[in-house]
């Protein structure tokens, strides 16, 4: 396939010679009820131009393409070959009656595109292994694309990037016993083992534009190994606490030192609490009014486990780590403290198995599962015989009958937030794309590190405030997120054992919401909330994946906000993705919620393809701000690259039903740029984003050369833009949360990285110097009144 080469040609020229002040614009406003298709005016001119009212309904086609669901095998391993005897059986200890079910399998096409140029590496190596095969490597992140090569189990992999939700990964073949050895183009995490820290790695947008990012230099790798876990013993064995790092999967966010539980409240996870009101909160007119309760919560009535099989061995799996490595020999133990070791054949599907009902299934049955949900803490039925000799048994079978203990949550304090916040010196969380790290910088120029990693920070408005940040999710491992209250206060929250995290949000009343899905082909989701005030974990919702879509074609729910109106009820704002499809931006949902925990009413506010990310939900939740491609809007693309080029704003809430006019709220300038996925409200009337075009280095080279304010308050929406000199670029943006200024991250023609406020018009007002490449602002809460001096960290 042909490489895409799609580099700015001379004629862009004026864009990047604009130096000065900007003038205002008003951009051309269509108002469609769905997806965009009226032909664009141009919006590059200083002159006002009507508001155009298209009367058709335009209908945004996606062609959903997919490729078949991997089953979950790779290279077995080898075992002796010596006269197997028979393992003991033991006495049953569960009751039950199973019901199997096969799954659903699917049927799929995909379509060819051009495949992309390896990115360069940044920081330490990140290796990976094939284990769910026949494994397809695309030419882009998405089943749109053509398929450059189909990899069989246990083919190693250097990882070049990855995409910032964390579904697809840029890698090539490191493998020389391979034919398809140096290859290179896009996988799922999901089909493969990783070895590394994936926080080092390029990103990429959900369709493969990259994000801003600064030349890669040499990062010295870490002198601090990781923290060693305890060795299990005959006992119950727990896993891993959540202090340390993992192995073979991402590490999770570390933050300040533990605290005594007698000093700040630990939760634990409970399907029924107290009804509780939440505060009240401002309204858009200033007024309050209460947050609707959520009541107590839901509980739920699972299958029971079934007895061992006769002639079962019931074990516990011991060892450390999360997820397990199915090529490695899994170590277990009897109740007695008698220790084996189980040898998967990876190639054998269905070889390993857990009981539905585990997982909160009213109708229990036995579901394929992965070999890497063999975690420590894990009650086995095996059967199989030991090989003589050793203490190795090649199993035959493997049910997971008990899941792992596992806290809820952890918690400890911050002593350096706390202080920060309550002495109001505390201006943002910044941090690198180069090096692990995040940083307080205070408006005395204090710069001091406080966590190891992170991709993001998502606010917490309201009382107590806070900052959440999500771990890298972790396809079979632990997954969880970190609240850093602005007390000081810290709390880790993990997902249940065999669950993902979907989607994390802050409401504004004082509760933290998030969806978990299981790691196993369960059509399942719930909704969890985690009440701030009581400490209290409430399991709200549990439903069908065929809300959706079709049990045989499912579409997997992220949580992407929380609103309510003067209806008086809640509405939950859901992104979707189609992982078996590797599949993302699937339809965009808003649904509330029956007394029963189940979906009430589910509207379609987008459909699939209409829309890009990010999502966000302005400050009084009424309305949505997001980005879309809209391919007879000219603007810059390279191949199977095609950047967002316009801007949309539709309502949300109660009188939102998907059939609303959306507002047209900004459009590429000139077919030489495309819009950088960052957006943030600053206000209710204001949206703030960047522009960008590929750099001359190459396509995955992102040369940010603009930002762009759009007014809503008036009767059309108005830009205003600043567009940096030739050389210049920048590097991150965010709006401050108290006195919501506009801090940026930039880098000069001479390389020179520092802060600067930008108010809206006119040129950015220097802060201060960075002494270290921070090119990434995590949180804003406020800036300082003039420039200033940042010490060294």
């Amino acid at each position: 396939t042909e490489t895409p080469t799609a580099t700015p040609t001379d004629t862009a020229t004026a864009t990047e010679t604009a130096t000065a002040t900007p003038t205002e614009t008003e951009t051309p406003t269509a108002m469609p009820t769905e997806t965009p298709t009226a032909t664009p005016t141009d919006t590059a001119t200083a002159t006002e131009t009507a508001t155009a009212t298209p009367t058709e309904t335009p209908t945004a086609t996606a062609t959903e393409t997919s490729t078949g669901v991997p089953t979950e095998t790779a290279t077995a391993t080898e075992t002796a070959t010596s006269t197997p005897t028979e393992i003991p059986s033991a006495t049953p200890t569960h009751t039950g009656t199973a019901t199997v079910t096969p799954p659903p399998t699917a049927t799929n096409t995909t379509s060819p595109t051009a495949t992309s140029p390896a990115p360069e590496l940044v920081g330490p190596p990140v290796t990976g292994t094939i284990v769910l095969f026949p494994a397809r490597m695309r030419s882009a992140p998405s089943t749109n694309s053509e398929i450059v090569a189909r990899l069989n189990g246990g083919v190693l992999l250097s990882l070049r990037g990855i995409t910032e939700d964390g579904i697809w990964a840029f890698v090539r073949v490191d493998d020389p016993s391979a034919a398809e050895n140096g290859q290179t183009g896009w996988m799922a995490l999901e089909l493969m083992s990783v070895a590394g820290d994936l926080n080092g790695l390029p990103r990429y947008d959900s369709q493969g534009a990259p994000l801003p990012t600064v030349q890669p230099t040499e990062t010295p790798e870490s002198a601090a190994p990781p923290t060693r876990l305890p060795t299990a013993t005959p006992s119950r064995i727990e896993i891993p606490t959540p202090t340390a790092t993992l192995g073979l999967g991402p590490s999770r966010p570390v933050f300040g030192t533990p605290r005594p539980t007698s000093e700040f409240p630990t939760a634990t996870a409970t399907v029924q609490a107290t009804a509780t009101r939440p505060p009240v909160t401002p309204t858009a007119d200033g007024q309050t009014r209460p947050a609707p309760q959520r009541g107590a919560g839901i509980g739920l009535s699972s299958a029971a486990v079934p007895n061992a099989p006769s002639g079962s061995l019931i074990v516990t799996v011991a060892g450390t780590n999360i997820p397990a490595n199915p090529l490695l020999p899994i170590p277990v133990q009897t109740g007695d403290g008698r220790p084996y070791q189980l040898v998967l054949d990876v190639t054998q599907e269905g070889q390993v198995q857990v009981w539905s009902g585990l997982l909160g299934e009213a109708e229990g049955r036995w579901l394929p599962a992965r070999g890497e949900l063999l975690w420590p803490g894990t009650l086995l039925y095996v059967r199989g015989q030991v090989v003589a000799g050793t203490a190795e048994i090649p199993v035959e079978s493997v049910q997971i009958a008990a899941l792992p203990e596992q806290p809820r949550t952890v918690t400890g304090s911050l002593a350096e937030i706390a202080q920060a916040r309550s002495g109001g010196s505390a201006l943002a969380l910044v941090g690198s794309r180069e090096e692990p790290g995040i940083y307080l910088l205070e408006t005395s120029g204090s710069l001091t590190p406080i966590g190891e990693n992170g991709q993001r920070a998502i606010p917490v408005p309201g009382e107590p405030g806070g900052l959440i940040v999500p771990a890298p999710n972790a396809p079979a491992g632990l997954n969880s997120f970190t609240l850093l209250r602005d007390d000081g206060g810290l709390v880790e929250i993990f997902s249940q054992p065999f669950y993902n995290m979907r989607g994390i949000a802050a409401d504004g009343a004082g509760s933290i919401l998030w969806i978990e899905s299981p790691q196993v082909r369960l059509s399942q989701w719930q909704l969890w909330e985690y009440r701030m005030a009581s400490a209290e974990i409430v399991l709200l919702a549990q439903d069908g994946l065929e809300i959706f879509g079709s049990k045989d074609d499912p579409i997997l729910p992220s949580l992407a906000a929380a609103v309510y109106g003067d209806g008086g009820e809640w509405w939950y704002l859901i992104e979707t993705a189609k992982p078996q499809n590797q599949q993302t931006s699937t339809g965009f949902f808003q649904l509330n919620l029956n007394n029963e925990g189940r979906a009430d009413e589910v509207r379609l506010l987008i459909p699939a393809g209409a829309y890009r990310t990010p999502l966000q939900i302005s400050p009084d939740g009424t309305r949505l701000a997001y980005l879309a491609y809209d391919p007879n809007q000219p603007s810059l693309t390279a191949g199977f690259v095609q950047p967002s080029n316009r801007l949309w704003i539709r309502p949300v809430g109660d009188l939102a039903y998907g059939n609303d006019p959306a507002l047209a709220g900004y459009q590429t300038e000139n077919r030489f740029e495309f819009l950088t996925p960052s957006l943030a409200w600053r206000g209710n009337q204001r949206i703030v984003l960047t522009r960008s075009r590929f750099s001359p280095v190459g396509v995955f080279a992102l040369d940010t050369f603009g930002i762009t304010e759009i007014d809503l308050s008036g009767e059309k929406p108005k830009a205003v833009s600043h567009l940096l000199r030739v050389g210049s670029a920048i590097k991150d943006s965010g709006v401050c949360q108290e006195d919501s200024r506009i801090l940026l991250s930039l880098v000069d023609e001479a390389g020179v990285y520092r802060l600067a406020e930008w108010t809206g018009s006119g040129k950015p007002l220097p802060l201060a110097d960075l002494p270290i490449r921070l090119d990434r602002i995590f949180a804003c809460w406020r800036l300082s009144d003039g420039p200033f001096t940042i010490s060294q960290p």
